[in-house]
């Protein structure tokens, strides 16, 4: 970021909690998340400002992602560069301010084939990207090569189950079905790639918040959170989203066909499939209902209900094209 700016240029777009911590052991220290910022230049937002504690480790760790896989790639996903700077008392990550839509009220507007089209490019993009990720040794994390979703999902189907007051037949539908999916590759993933996170602006698809990106190693996790997710805001509700997924229209048959290729490019299984697909409506149960309480929580309580239901009377989730 460059050139003269004043508090008259700054807008706080998002404020979390207190930076730097308030003093006297507050209760107040462990909510500290910060605060976002617009930086204006001539009235209009030029960029983006990320703040947060001083030394703040996720935030450098996003910064090193985002650079590592920033690109314009028009027929993909594209990221933006950022950079960071530090002081006794804050961490700063400044980017360019992406003017756009946020893909959940692009695809509102969408007909199913230009659904189908841009759920296309945003999952073979992200795949580029993971590719990308992997393609350094040093950018992530190290992790074992193969994961056992069984040993990763129990505890979160045990924990989810129980919150959404399912039966014994359902909650053992629930754990075959991670159980059924056996070990696979680990793939690194987005970890939080729903349509806010994603951004169209002069035809291209931009990936934001890289501060969870490759926490999460399930495959097809992004791809599944970004379909059933979409599929749930245009369907006015996540279940309805997770049973016309499952249904024989057109446009859920090409969504399964497409799940079903992604996979087959990962050496996934459709019974791996179906494992995420539980794990993901599990683990999203379980963390918004945490995290957010009931508003937030109940339509991802009602998709796993859902799902448990289905599976509990003998039907998949993910039935072939």
């Amino acid at each position: 970021m460059t050139g003269a700016f004043g508090w008259q240029d700054v807008v706080i777009r998002q404020n979390y909690a207190m930076v730097p911590a308030p003093l006297g052991g507050s209760d107040l220290a462990s909510m500290n998340l910060g605060f976002n910022l617009n930086v204006l230049s001539r009235g209009s937002p030029a960029f983006v400002a990320k703040c947060r504690d001083a030394g703040e480790p996720e935030l450098a760790r996003s910064t090193a992602i985002r650079n590592f896989l920033a690109g314009d790639r028009p027929d993909g996903l594209s990221v933006s560069p950022a950079g960071i700077a530090s002081s006794d008392r804050l961490t700063v990550q400044v980017s360019r301010f992406l003017p756009g839509s946020n893909l959940g009220d692009v695809i509102l507007r969408q007909s199913s084939t230009d659904y189908l089209r841009l759920l296309r490019t945003v999952l073979c993009g992200n795949a580029t990207l993971s590719r990308i990720a992997m393609s350094s040794p040093d950018l992530l994390e190290p992790h074992p090569a193969m994961l056992s979703l069984a040993t990763i999902a129990s505890a979160v189907v045990n924990d989810a189950a129980e919150l959404a007051k399912l039966d014994a037949t359902e909650h053992s539908a629930l754990s075959a079905a991670v159980l059924a999916a056996g070990d696979m590759a680990s793939r690194p993933q987005h970890g939080d790639f729903w349509p806010p996170n994603l951004l169209m602006t002069d035809g291209c698809v931009w990936v934001l918040d890289f501060d969870s990106y490759g926490e999460v190693r399930v495959p097809l996790l992004d791809d599944i959170t970004f379909m059933l997710g979409t599929l749930g805001w245009r369907a006015k509700s996540l279940a309805l989203g997770v049973e016309h997924f499952g249904s024989e229209h057109s446009e859920a048959r090409a969504c399964r066909a497409l799940l079903l290729e992604r996979a087959g490019a990962d050496g996934l299984t459709e019974p791996q499939i179906e494992g995420v697909i539980v794990y993901y409506l599990a683990h999203m149960a379980l963390e918004v209902s945490r995290r957010s309480g009931s508003t937030y929580g109940t339509p991802h309580i009602d998709a796993l209900r859902y799902a448990a239901h289905r599976l509990a009377s003998g039907c998949r989730l993910n039935p072939s094209p």
